[in-house]
């Protein structure tokens, strides 16, 4: 799983650096490149939440259902932190 998410991430600065060295290009182009990095975006940020849902979803009901309750109450709980989950 962790190797996917580096593959992405490489994948994904690799494609913010290119267009830096394709400085002449027609207007028409570097819009489309434009539309399509915001598209590409969109993309890598939903498989990464589709690969860590179970963290994701372990997280926001630790969150809402202890972390919250327990400010209003005005104690002072344990952070939600970031576990591997198996």
């Amino acid at each position: 799983m962790r190797y996917i998410i580096i593959t992405i991430y490489g994948i994904w600065i690799a494609y913010y650096c290119i267009p830096q060295f394709l400085g002449s290009l027609d207007a028409d182009v570097a819009w489309l490149l434009a539309d399509f990095s915001g598209v590409f975006n969109i993309i890598c940020t939903v498989t990464i939440l589709f690969v860590l849902r179970k963290e994701v979803f372990r997280l926001g009901n630790d969150f809402f259902e202890r972390f919250l309750p327990a400010k209003e109450r005005g104690e002072n709980p344990e952070p939600v932190v970031y576990e591997e989950v198996a």
